[in-house]
């Protein structure tokens, strides 16, 4: 599949980590999605229900983001990929990152990423 919507750079402020102060302070996240799925119909009527809403992608995104502390990158990439791959999503790519990681010389961020097929 070459046809993509992208949502890049949703940023949330959320408590997520293994360590109790990463549960009890906000931090800054960012959330990255593909979505894989034929933009065909879309491109040829211009009608938004031959695709998928971009409000929708960014509330299930400010949903899990927002939603109880989990431990793991990984399991918010999971639950958001999980969430999102609904018809006519054929392929989703989630990359969650935590932009300031309690972890000394990190100049980036730590991110998981996962992709999931229909």
């Amino acid at each position: 599949m070459s046809d993509h919507l992208y949502l890049t750079d949703l940023h949330f402020m959320a408590c997520h980590g293994v360590l109790d102060a990463e549960q009890a302070h906000p931090q800054r996240f960012s959330v990255d999605v593909a979505l894989a799925l034929d933009l065909d119909p879309a491109g040829r009527t211009d009608r938004l229900a031959e695709s998928v809403d971009y409000r929708w992608v960014w509330s299930v995104a400010r949903d899990v983001m927002l939603g109880p502390p989990r431990q793991l990158l990984e399991a918010l990439a999971h639950d958001l990929a999980a969430r999102l791959l609904v018809p006519p999503v054929r392929e989703v790519r989630v990359l969650v990152k935590k932009l300031d990681p309690p972890l000394a010389d990190v100049g980036g961020f730590l991110g998981a990423e996962v992709t999931r097929h229909a």
